[in-house]
């Protein structure tokens, strides 16, 4: 009789693992849920139990599994969170609400085998890691199994790390010609060093040479950035920067600038691994500070040098155009795609430089335009 009553225990605990949803499943409906959330704008809760121990004890794990869904409600997913760990979304709950489910569902475990490491995890919150009573992980460590784009594949790494390394050997002469320029027309460093916003929200240093006066008030930009992101005055209008004929621009600074040669030594930040070769614009921090909650999936990927928003109309472009433009190639991002944008940048850096020798004769310095050029270089 107990060899019948185990049968159809160990019968019934393996139809209670099927209905849970497989790894790969379960983070597609995590980065969905967190998609619903930034266009809805609420909360969802993530509770996840590390039955490890015991994963391999098919009656065990059966019976944690039905206590874990026997208390969710009809809406909430339940899945692998990894090989040794079940995961619960909770669309629309708070952090106490998911912190009283995991309490509760922690005791009742306990109850027939161990109370397990448990997480409970909150997004959106500044509170990257919160566990309840044993287990924790790094906000990183969160942010990939959120993020879509997330994370730096190894041939984009590897292509990263050979293209900045030839550059950085092919440019080292031009490197030198301008420091020597620049030393020459301008006191100050040779280099232009400035706060961006990374993968993940990541703050990082960004390498530039320097194509202006020291010392630049960053008010208006600050301004200017304000209100082409939240839509007021210019936000509907393509994107353009300030400093264009500003009179504190260095000699030789404007060639530089139109040409995006000042931004060569950003080749050393690719180096590093705090940008790509290929990926959205990096962010300056204050800018980032005015994104709504979906605008925020740009920082899911690596920025880069160039991308799909530079070679599709750059400041023809209107902000929100930018950031579409940005979470596209997060999510379609492929080697081929890579290689069509960076073969496609030198045409586009010659016509913008043609366009603005064409232009020149038209455009009013700033002193005679009425804008204020109390601005920043960025």
């Amino acid at each position: 009789m107990s060899t019948v009553r185990e049968i159809f225990t160990h019968w019934r605990n393996i139809k209670i693992l099927k209905k849970v949803y497989p790894v790969e499943h379960f983070h597609r409906f995590l980065v969905n849920e967190r998609y619903r959330s930034d266009r809805n704008d609420y909360k969802f809760s993530l509770v996840t139990f590390n039955i490890g121990n015991c994963k391999d004890n098919i009656i065990s794990a059966g019976q944690i599994i039905s206590v874990i869904t026997s208390r969710v409600r009809s809406s909430d997913v339940t899945g692998w969170f990894d090989d040794q760990k079940i995961g619960v979304i909770l669309p629309e709950t708070s952090l106490k609400g998911a912190r009283v489910l995991a309490h509760t569902l922690c005791h009742r475990i306990a109850d027939i085998s161990y109370t397990p490491p448990c997480m409970v995890f909150t997004y959106p919150s500044s509170e990257w890691n919160i566990h309840y009573p044993g287990l924790s992980y790094t906000g990183d460590f969160m942010y990939e199994k959120l993020a879509r784009g997330c994370g730096m594949p190894l041939w984009k790494r590897t292509m990263d790390v050979i293209g900045s390394s030839f550059g950085l050997i092919f440019f080292s002469p031009f490197f030198a010609i301008v420091a020597l320029i620049i030393l020459s027309v301008s006191k100050g460093p040779i280099f232009f060093r400035q706060e961006r916003v990374g993968l993940g929200g990541k703050i990082y240093k960004l390498y530039k040479f320097r194509t202006m006066e020291e010392h630049n008030d960053f008010t208006v930009h600050r301004s200017h950035s304000k209100a082409y992101i939240n839509g007021n005055t210019d936000g509907e209008k393509p994107m353009y920067k300030l400093d264009h004929r500003d009179p504190r621009i260095v000699p030789f600074g404007n060639f530089l600038r139109v040409t995006c040669l000042d931004e060569l030594p950003q080749l050393i930040n690719v180096l590093q691994g705090e940008m790509s070769l290929v990926g959205p614009r990096p962010c300056i921090t204050y800018e980032a500070e005015e994104y709504l909650r979906w605008q925020t999936h740009r920082f899911d990927i690596t920025p880069g040098m160039t991308g799909l928003w530079q070679v599709s109309g750059k400041n023809r472009t209107t902000f929100k155009e930018m950031i579409r433009l940005d979470i596209k190639y997060a999510v379609e991002r492929s080697f081929i795609l890579d290689m069509k944008i960076l073969f496609q940048t030198p045409k586009v850096l010659l016509v913008q430089l043609y366009e603005s020798i064409a232009d020149k004769k038209h455009n009013k310095p700033y002193e005679k335009s009425g804008v204020n050029v109390k601005t920043v270089e960025v």
